[in-house]
Order: C-alpha cells, then sequence, then structure tokens
C-alpha cells in the first residue's frame, strides 16, 4: 500500500526543517570562525558588558548612558542569553556575530524564494544565500581590519537590525493572506527602530513610503490597505523615541540624544562630494569588492566573485527603478526597493559617512539588495536565457568554496592589550581608567579580572565618559582605580591627568602604552562630568 500524499509532503517538510538547521548551524560556526579575525574593540566590548548586565537582572540597564543605537532590542538581549551561561568573555561577542549572520543568510534566503516555483526559486535563494553569507569573508590575505566582511562584529549590530527588517518583510508578505500578520510587521519594525533609528529609516520609513506612493498612483490594493501601510511604518518609526523615554522613565538607561552617533542632521553641500566619494568604496569595501586593497593569490578569486555581485546587486536595482518596472513589483519586492534608496540616502547625506569603518551603515543596502538580485534578478534573467541557472549554479558553487577556504584558514586575532595586561597582572593592578577605545575592551578581553572604565581628558579636567557606560563604575565608595592607560605618544591627555590626579608613584610605558599608577584610588579626584 503506498503511503498518502500527505505523508510524503510531511516527509519532505520535515526533511526540509532539518537541512535548514543543519544549514544555520554550519553557517553560524562558519561565520563566528571567520569573525574571531577581527580584533574586539571597545564598541563590541560594551556590548559584552551590557548584555552581561542584562543577564544578572538589570534588565533595563539601569544607570547606564548609551548611544541611540543602543541594540537594546536585538543583540543585547542574545549576548545576555550566551553569558548567562558561558560568563563575562569576548567569545559571546563572535559566537553572536555567528548565530546573527546566519539568522540573517536564512531568512534572506527564505524572503529570495517568494512566490517562485521550481529551478527558479532555487536559483534565487542559491544566488542570495551566496550573496549574503559571502560578505563574512574576510579576504585572505588582507589583514584583520574591518571593512571586509560587512557582517563582522563591526557590522554585527546592523545585522541584527537587519534580520528584524527581514522578518517585518517576511511577515509583509504573508499579510496578505492573513491581516493579523501586520501586527507582526510592527513589532519587527518597532523593535529594529527602538534598537536601531537607521531601521526607523530603512524599514518603518520604506513601508511608509510605499503606502504613500500607493495611495498616490491608485493601485489595486485599495485606499484603505495604503493608509495601513503608512500608520504601520509612521507608528513604528514613532515607537523608538517614546520607549526610549519610557525606559528612561521606569529608571532604565538614558539614551543619547539622536542628532548624534553617526545620525545627526544633513552634512552641508559641500560635504556631499566626500560622502559620495566614501560611499563608492565603502560599498566596494562592504560587498568585499574593494579592488584598492590590493590583494593577491586567493584574495583575487575573492575579489573578483564580489564585484560581480555587486554589479548584479546594482544592475537589478537600476532595471527596478524604472517607474513602470517598479509599479509592477509586488509589495515586499517595493518595500525592499525604497529600503535600499533610503539607506543610499541616509549615508550621503548625513554624518556617517567619515571614513571606511562606517560601511556598517550600508548592511540594510547589502541584506535588501541581495534579497532583491534572487526574488527579482533571478526570474528576469532566467526568462531571458533560461541556461543561466547553470552559471548561478557555478558562481554559487565557487562563493562556497571561498568560503569555505577562508573558514577553515581563519586564525583567530590577538587579544588587544596583551603585553599591557601582562604587566597589570603581574603588578596587581587590577582596577584603574583609560581613554574609550583602551577601556572596556580591555575588561571584557581580560573576562573582568582587569577592569578598566572609561575617562574623557578635556582641556582642564579628567571627567568619566558617559558613553556604554554606567555611572556606578564612577563612585569611589562602590568601585576603585589606581592606574590609567594612555596613549604613549599624548603629552597633552597626560598634563591634564596629571593635573587632576596629582603625580603619579609610578609611570612606565608598554608597547606604546602608557601606564601612570598611584598609591591609591583616585576615582574621587574626577571631576563631575
Amino acid at each position: 500500500m503506498e503511503p498518502a500524499p500527505t505523508d510524503h509532503r510531511g516527509a519532505r517538510r520535515a526533511s526540509a526543517g532539518a537541512g535548514i538547521v543543519v544549514l544555520g548551524l554550519v553557517l553560524a560556526i562558519a561565520i563566528g570562525r571567520l569573525s574571531q579575525q577581527v580584533p574586539l574593540n571597545s564598541d563590541q566590548a560594551s556590548s559584552v558588558l551590557e548584555g552581561w548586565a542584562m543577564a544578572h537582572g538589570n534588565v533595563l540597564l539601569s544607570g547606564w548612558t548609551l548611544p541611540s543605537d543602543s541594540f537594546f532590542t536585538d543583540k543585547l538581549p542574545l549576548l545576555a542569553l550566551l553569558e548567562r551561561f558561558q560568563g563575562l568573555t569576548a567569545a559571546v561577542e563572535y559566537e553572536a556575530a555567528g548565530l546573527l549572520a546566519a539568522a540573517v543568510v536564512l531568512a534572506g534566503i527564505w524572503l529570495a524564494g517568494g512566490r517562485l516555483r521550481g529551478r527558479t526559486r532555487a536559483v534565487a535563494m542559491l544566488v542570495t544565500g551566496a550573496l549574503l553569507a559571502s560578505q563574512a569573508l574576510l579576504l585572505p590575505g588582507s589583514g584583520a581590519s574591518f571593512p571586509a566582511g560587512a557582517l563582522l562584529p563591526a557590522g554585527t549590530d546592523h545585522a541584527a537590525s537587519l534580520l528584524l527588517l527581514l522578518v517585518a518583510c517576511l511577515a509583509l508578505q504573508g499579510a496578505r493572506r492573513w491581516r493579523g500578520w501586520l501586527a507582526l510587521v510592527w513589532l519587527a519594525l518597532a523593535a529594529a527602530s527602538i534598537g536601531d533609528p537607521l531601521a526607523a529609516v530603512v524599514g518603518g520609513g520604506a513601508v511608509a513610503g510605499v503606502g504613500a506612493l500607493d495611495l498616490a498612483a491608485g493601485r489595486r490594493d485599495g485606499a484603505r490597505h495604503d493608509v495601513v501601510l503608512i500608520f504601520v511604518g509612521l507608528s513604528s518609526a514613532v515607537a523608538a523615541p517614546l520607549t526610549w523615554w519610557g525606559i528612561r522613565g521606569l529608571g532604565g538607561f538614558t539614551a543619547a540624544p539622536l542628532l548624534g552617533g553617526g545620525y545627526g542632521l544633513p552634512a552641508p553641500v559641500a560635504s556631499l562630494s566626500h560622502n559620495l566619494a566614501v560611499g563608492g568604496q565603502a560599498l566596494l569595501s562592504l560587498f568585499g569588492a574593494d579592488l584598492f586593497s590590493r590583494p593577491a593569490g586567493l584574495a583575487w578569486v575573492s575579489v573578483l566573485l564580489h564585484l560581480c555581485g555587486l554589479a548584479l546587486v546594482m544592475g537589478v536595482l537600476a532595471f527596478l527603478l524604472r517607474p513602470r518596472r517598479w509599479l509592477g513589483l509586488d509589495l515586499v519586492s517595493r518595500v525592499l526597493t525604497l529600503g535600499m534608496l533610503a539607506a543610499a540616502a541616509a549615508y550621503i547625506v548625513g554624518q556617517q559617512a567619515t571614513d571606511l569603518t562606517s560601511a556598517r551603515y550600508l548592511v540594510p543596502f547589502l541584506g535588501f539588495g541581495a534579497v532583491l538580485a534572487g526574488r527579482e534578478g533571478v526570474p528576469r534573467l532566467m526568462a531571458w536565457r533560461p541556461r543561466l541557472w547553470l552559471g548561478a549554479v557555478a558562481l554559487g558553487a565557487a562563493y562556497a568554496g571561498v568560503f569555505a577556504a577562508g573558514a577553515i584558514s581563519a586564525q583567530p586575532a590577538p587579544a588587544p592589550l596583551t603585553a599591557v595586561t601582562s604587566w597589570l597582572s603581574e603588578h596587581g593592578a587590577t582596577h584603574g581608567l583609560a581613554t574609550y577605545w583602551d577601556a572596556n575592551v580591555v575588561t571584557v578581553s581580560t573576562q573582568g579580572a582587569i577592569t578598566v572604565r572609561a575617562v574623557s581628558a578635556t582641556s582642564n579636567s579628567l571627567t568619566p565618559f558617559l558613553w556604554h557606560t554606567t555611572v556606578s563604575w564612577y563612585d569611589p565608595q562602590r568601585d576603585r582605580a589606581t592606574f590609567v592607560l594612555l596613549d604613549g605618544s599624548d603629552s597633552s591627555d597626560r598634563a591634564v591627568v596629571e593635573a587632576s590626579l596629582g603625580p603619579p608613584s609610578e609611570m612606565t610605558t608598554v608597547a606604546g602604552t602608557t601606564i601612570m599608577v598611584w598609591p591609591g584610588n583616585v576615582l574621587g579626584d574626577l571631576s563631575p562630568p
């Protein structure tokens, strides 16, 4: 007796589910391994310390001052969960990088498949998966400096926001069958916006923009549907400042003003040429296609592959932007297209384009573009040249080969300031102060054995640096500090430190870092912030 058709469908679904789980685990492990090539810095270390506080009961981060892009609703809860079981360790940052990037790849693959069927669906998912997963690959031989991959620690924060935005798009895709999905759309957009104001622009702003354009064009979905989209998009964006205000009212963290931390007012006209120039190179770096890095050997293969991926994404975007074609897209593809434009516009006219490290602000552009390349580009290319699927499979296999080679050969970066922390350990100096980039990173890399708190040396005084920090760290009744770390070449900061804390009892320079030591607790000598 042959099994019923439903049995076959159930078996296929179970097999597909198991395959997705296995693929996700493999990606998470591989990307986590690749991410270890990037040295931890104080931005990522700050997130680890915030997760540690959340894991130990301070869920609203009472007493903390966070930037507006705090990632309070996406990355920090994941770090808190990992640290609950593993303790205070830098490893959780790399594990989070792998898990978040793997989730982004899986969500992107699912979204790229859309309502496609058969071979076209498989090729679309393959192309999107290759474009997303490969962005975690550092160019072999390029060193361990960011940006050489978008989903590595310096970009993990915005990858977490991207994941929520892709979840919102997946829910939006199902909203035509059940209107209740719109509630999930709103929740995902609001959560992304609360953690990252950029998501309010490329997520909620894009959804509201599509609703407004559809309303003006009189599309067949009806005015009521368009008004709902506008409401969902705008209200999810407004949720961010309202939530920050509510958390502050409940005794939680203080969010830095929105006009700061890369989210400032539009740049002057004179800065647009600079932003465009930086943006062009940042886009190349983000896609792993930066020819200016002068790679050699296997790295050339990686660069050329990524350059093909960037060309595909930009070609599909240009194709879809023609008015008649854009209006013919389904709702999700219109949101993705408008979101890409919003991400690019925010980068060009905003204050983010400082240098290549600001490429992380274009992560939504990469994610949305990769999905559109599969979702909209592949069907059209295959309709034009049916045998192109063979080339897509070959390209995907090449991506997979380079990705696997990179993951296998990856070597973890050394812990930061190793020589300095060794000296401090040998001399029993376990509590101190430093400028921001040498503070939290030392605390995390030593698993809390040496705690270093961030300070700011102004023209006349040494003050607590209230950014990714909590006020309790600077209370001399609850904590202590007996040393200060400074850049060995910065004599002006050293003069401010001595004027504020008095002459040190001991001073030495280790690996370019000046270590100043006092016999007692100097926290009480800091000036108010």
